[in-house]
């Protein structure tokens, strides 16, 4: 119990650390969690959760993987419809072929949108080489249920923290309904669905720095707002 109260108190100040490499990470997850090899609790994966781009060329145990997603089977959802199914991809040329497909796709967005072009660059190659390395799941949903893409990211954000939890790193990847073609034809993705995102996971190389949050007291309202 101490080691618990310990370990909670250090994810209160995780912004202050500089906890960046996954080496520094999973010592820490080891020295403070009851037996060594344990997940951390709910609230401690909810502090720890992190966007992860960057991933160790380390295979993610199946064990693992299956895991989490099981976890997120768990969701719930708009008249417990369950509209998600899972793709799992492990082949890197087609896990290359969705990285490529999201710069594209990135780049027109940004351009339309008229960010500099180096800027676009810069933020669509991220996008890209977040890819490397990792574990591509494509959750796509029915469109034959009820608020299938909502019900989806209660399911996505169940596996996410579930990952963080398991001392793996995860990001999604976005891609507009209207550009989901590609994919689809990628992916075999068969008519009626849509792809709700696409998960890159993996053993975290970089852990990035916690982002500033909005204070409770600065979002609490109470019978109006």
């Amino acid at each position: 119990m101490y080691a618990k109260v310990q370990f909670a108190q250090l994810i209160r100040c995780y912004d202050e650390l500089e906890i960046r490499s996954h080496f520094e990470y999973e010592r820490i997850i080891l020295k403070f969690s009851d037996g060594g090899d344990s997940p951390m609790d709910t609230y401690e994966a909810i502090r720890a959760r992190r966007n992860v781009h960057k991933f160790k060329k380390q295979e993610v145990p199946q064990g693992k993987l299956k895991k989490i997603l099981e976890a997120g089977l768990q969701a719930s959802s708009a008249m417990n419809q369950q509209p998600w199914e899972f793709i799992v991809v492990t082949d890197q040329d087609l896990i290359k072929k969705l990285a490529k497909y999201k710069y594209d796709h990135n780049m027109q967005g940004f351009i339309a949108s008229k960010v500099p072009r180096g800027e676009a660059e810069q933020m669509a190659g991220a996008q890209r080489d977040a890819f490397t390395n990792s574990v591509a799941v494509a959750l796509i949903c029915s469109k034959d249920k009820r608020l299938p893409i909502e019900s989806s990211w209660c399911c996505i954000t169940t596996i996410w923290l579930a990952a963080c939890a398991e001392g793996l790193g995860m990001s999604p990847a976005y891609f507009a309904l209207h550009a989901q073609g590609p994919i689809k034809e990628m992916l075999g993705v068969p008519d009626g669905y849509d792809i709700a995102a696409i998960l890159r996971l993996g053993v975290p190389d970089l852990i990035p720095e916690a982002k500033p949050r909005k204070s409770l007291d600065a979002s609490l309202h109470y019978n109006r707002f």
